[in-house]
């Protein structure tokens, strides 16, 4: 039995969710009692220095105290990147899609998010690094690749259907987030190499339903930035 305990707590993967100080609200919403923050509704694995569970603590000289990071560890390292100080994260940030629409140019795509943005046809500001531009809120339908079936041929083809998609787009210019995303690493690079068509950012909510900030979330893309 012993030896079955031992094992149980090397397999722990350190995150917020399995921290002792993480709490859940009667509402669901995620708390951390050790710190004040909003805790952030992204892609990634959340921590910070202070973790500990049965007795394990963190111990990494790259972690900064009153910091939170998200990290990746699908290369076998832990790599990290910063969210923010706590003192700073008292907005909600979330993940969201960058990609390019057929129509739009290049269009944000809240996903499962859009909670958290106003209906379609809003006009909302979104500060893109150091600018702020005007967005228009679209509900359009698209044709969305849902998997890939064998053909007949031996080869696979890509199975799709349509659906309705929330995306902001630039009221200023179809190519504003490509231009932004593109000046801190290759996108034309990432893309030929990539199944996904789409790049991962952050909006942070700065007032929900008129004013978000979009920040650069470079953690996947390491070999293809400037």
């Amino acid at each position: 039995m012993p030896a079955k305990r031992k094992a149980d707590r090397q397999e722990i993967r350190p995150e917020c969710e399995n921290c002792d100080f993480f709490k859940k609200s009667a509402s669901g919403r995620h708390l951390c009692s050790q710190h004040s923050f909003v805790m952030p509704l992204i892609d990634w694995h959340i921590l910070c220095r202070d973790w500990q569970h049965d007795q394990r603590q963190i111990d990494r000289e790259d972690m900064q105290a009153g910091v939170l990071y998200y990290y990746s560890s699908a290369t076998g390292q832990l790599r990290l990147s910063e969210v923010g100080p706590f003192t700073q994260l008292q907005r909600l940030v979330i993940s969201v899609s960058v990609r390019h629409d057929d129509e739009l140019g290049w269009v944000i795509v809240p996903r499962h998010y859009h909670i958290y943005f106003p209906p379609p046809d809003s006009l909302i500001n979104v500060r893109v690094g150091e600018r702020k531009s005007k967005f228009q809120v679209v509900n359009s339908e698209r044709k969305i690749a849902m998997e890939m079936i064998p053909a007949e041929n031996g080869q696979w083809e890509a199975q799709s259907h349509m659906q309705q998609v929330y995306m902001l787009t630039s009221m200023e210019s179809p190519d504003l987030l490509y231009d932004w995303l593109n000046s801190f690493m290759d996108v034309e690079a990432f893309l030929a190499q990539s199944f996904a068509p789409s790049l991962v950012a952050l909006v942070e909510i700065l007032r929900q339903g008129s004013e978000y900030a979009l920040h650069a979330d470079t953690l996947a893309y390491q070999k293809f930035l400037r």
